[in-house]
């Protein structure tokens, strides 16, 4: 299955998608921008983030299920409801 993904470069600093998620010029080029959007499932306004599902708000983080406003966490999964947790690994309903 194709997912179309509009990536655009907003300030020479982010690459930028449809759902206002963004990755770094300096870390992503725009081919790697666009194939991590991909990655991406039903996420909106996150930093640097890959291979995350309903996740809001988060910067840096891999592999989450549906968390708010983290960074820098990995494998918090199976709808793990994860809030402003930093640096978490294999958490579930986390808050800081």
């Amino acid at each position: 299955m194709y997912i179309y993904t509009n990536i655009k470069k907003l300030d020479k600093r982010y690459y930028i998608d449809e759902n206002n998620n963004k990755w770094s010029s300096e870390l992503f080029t725009k081919k790697g921008a666009k194939k991590t959007s991909k990655s991406l499932i039903n996420c909106y306004n996150c930093t640097d983030c890959k291979d995350c599902l309903n996740c809001k708000e988060c910067q840096n983080c891999k592999d989450c299920d549906s968390c708010f406003n983290c960074y820098n966490c990995q494998n918090c999964e199976y709808l793990t409801n994860c809030v402003k947790c930093i640096g978490c690994q294999n958490c579930s309903n986390c808050e800081n």
